[in-house]
């Protein structure tokens, strides 16, 4: 099994796996596996600047519960979702991010900048994909880390403070 990391963010609820030491990868056949089942709402790459890393995510529909098991022999990771059985309530979540643009290098040099602020990647409602910093319970706490990120000699401007309910996705 190769070397992996799995985090779960919130708004919208998702899984980030990222694996190293990989250079042959079926993503396509792993896609159409993922997005067969009804509690997951879609499944995107986030390209990194490492030619032997994948890093994809699993949006999950609300309510839903993952588990995860590694196997050694052979080497497998099975990811299991269930539903929960009861409506989440949503909320409005404030992030510091970037604006939408496409997949590509220039979404990996954002992360290569931002890595100390725990930079993610989402799919926008367009289908675009932003930088997101957060996941604040308020403007004002989202306000202060710009102004953090904004105070540094290397910020070249290109974040602003945006929201959206903790099921959506930002704008553009």
């Amino acid at each position: 099994m190769p070397s992996y990391t799995v985090d779960q963010r919130q708004a919208p609820n998702r899984l980030i796996f990222t694996f190293n030491g990989v250079r042959s990868f079926d993503y396509d056949a792993l896609e159409q596996d993922i997005l067969a089942s009804p509690l997951v709402s879609d499944v995107y790459r986030n390209i990194i600047l490492d030619d032997s890393a994948m890093r994809f995510v699993v949006e999950l529909k609300e309510g839903t519960r993952h588990t995860l098991t590694e196997y050694s022999n052979p080497g497998t990771l099975e990811l299991k979702l269930t539903a929960e059985g009861k409506a989440p309530a949503f909320k409005e979540v404030y992030y510091v991010r970037s604006e939408g643009m496409p997949p590509g290098e220039s979404l990996a040099i954002l992360e290569e900048i931002y890595l100390d602020d725990d930079v993610t990647f989402l799919k926008t409602a367009s289908g675009d994909f932003a930088a997101v910093i957060g996941g604040f319970a308020t403007r004002e706490e989202a306000e202060q880390k710009l102004a953090a990120i904004s105070a540094r000699e290397d910020y070249a401007g290109n974040l602003r403070v945006d929201s959206w309910m903790s099921n959506g996705h930002p704008d553009d």
